[in-house]
């Protein structure tokens, strides 16, 4: 999963667990708020891949 903010960028990894996979220039502050509401989304967030790429 990708979030952006402004012309930064960070990809998290969904499972098992939700992991930083890379950033590119997000400040410590935005990564934290960032990974703490993908972690509070993870299922919603997985559940709406699920439905956009298997069917």
């Amino acid at each position: 999963m990708h979030v952006q903010h402004a012309d930064r960028e960070a990809k998290f990894r969904l499972e098992p667990d939700v992991t930083m996979a890379d950033n590119y220039g997000l400040t410590p502050r935005q990564v934290s708020k960032a990974l703490s509401l993908v972690r509070k989304h993870q299922d919603e967030i997985c559940a709406a891949w699920k439905d956009q790429f298997q069917g």
